[in-house]
């Protein structure tokens, strides 16, 4: 059985100072971009909301100020779009998720 507090429903519904939303988030992030997104530790990456689906959620995620120069290949601030629809297991398809990020490279 899953627990409920570990599905991406929960998760991606959790306030941006969450720990385990950032760490998802960034985890997303060092996966599909690489790069820097690897090594930014979840807690400085920054988000924001962004306006915009009826049923999405869209978030930008960015690089602390300090690491973007370090770094000038790689991306800096990416948009994730969390596709709130539910299959029947009430759980977001992640490979949703991970195809949208994955489309910057």
């Amino acid at each position: 059985m899953t627990d409920e507090r570990n599905t991406l429903k929960c998760i991606f519904g959790r306030s941006f100072d969450d720990l385990q939303l950032r760490n998802k988030l960034s985890q997303l992030c060092a996966t599909y971009l690489g790069g820097i997104w690897t090594t930014v530790p979840s807690e400085q990456i920054r988000i924001a909301t962004q306006r915009g689906g009826s049923n999405n959620k869209i978030l930008m995620v960015e690089l602390p100020d300090e690491m973007k120069f370090e770094y000038n290949k790689s991306l800096h601030k990416v948009i994730l779009r969390i596709y709130e629809n539910l299959n029947e297991n009430n759980e977001l398809p992640e490979g949703i998720i991970t195809a949208v990020l994955s489309e910057s490279k």
